[in-house]
């Protein structure tokens, strides 16, 4: 079942995830699979903690980089042993958001006219 409200859009990014919680710097490799406004999809060679919250800043389509925290909120162990997560923003500004949002836009019109 979709939970997720905003459309998802195709991202090929490998991001650091760092633990809020910790006061250490250790980071985590993850790559994107796919975002929306309100979120992301990723997978990880490390497993993480479902619930737990993580900065990170993305590089859009752009080239700009958004900061911002995601909250984990669900996970699946692949085949491989690797992980694939759905986390959500937390805390996003209205702006970014709306970046993502104008990029949805752009990337339908040129899937229409393909």
């Amino acid at each position: 079942m979709e939970r997720r409200s905003g459309k998802r859009l195709e991202l090929t990014a490998t991001l650091k995830l760092k633990r809020v919680q910790d006061d250490t710097e250790k980071e985590i490799m993850i790559n994107v699979t796919d975002l929306s406004c309100t979120g992301m999809g990723f997978h990880s060679a490390q497993k993480l903690d479902v619930k737990g919250y993580y900065d990170t800043n993305m590089a859009i389509w752009t080239k700009e980089v958004i900061p911002c925290v995601v909250q984990v909120v669900r996970e699946t162990q692949e085949a491989d042993g690797t992980y694939h997560y759905g986390a959500m923003f937390i805390g996003m500004s209205e702006i970014n958001k709306q970046k993502i949002h104008t990029y949805q836009m752009i990337d339908e019109i040129q899937k229409k006219g393909a």
